[in-house]
């Protein structure tokens, strides 16, 4: 995907100076009925291969999510997220878009 801002950037704010990357969202369904965001975290995490400081925002939406990724990881964390199995069901994966920044924490 293109986007406007191509890789991470300086910004000062009121806790100091801090990086922000292009974040994508990837929606993911269907997740088992009474799913925590923890879960989702752990399950994009360690099946998509990110450190969990990496990931964003997790919406639910119906029987569903959408979880914020880094823009360059976001094919790769699709990949391995599409078909994977999560807590005994077959989840499906898709890239929305690239959405905002998120701030390195």
């Amino acid at each position: 995907l293109d986007s406007p801002e191509a890789g991470p950037s300086q910004r000062t704010g009121f806790a100091g100076t801090f990086t922000t990357f292009p974040m994508a969202t990837v929606h993911l369904d269907p997740l088992p009925r009474n799913v925590t965001p923890g879960q989702v975290l752990r399950f994009v995490a360690e099946t998509g291969k990110l450190d969990g400081k990496q990931v964003g925002k997790i919406t639910f939406l119906g029987n569903g999510a959408t979880v914020e990724v880094p823009d360059a990881a976001a094919g790769r964390v699709v990949a391995a997220l599409d078909g994977a199995t999560f807590r005994d069901r077959r989840v499906r994966a898709r890239l929305t878009s690239v959405v905002r920044s998120l701030r390195e924490r």
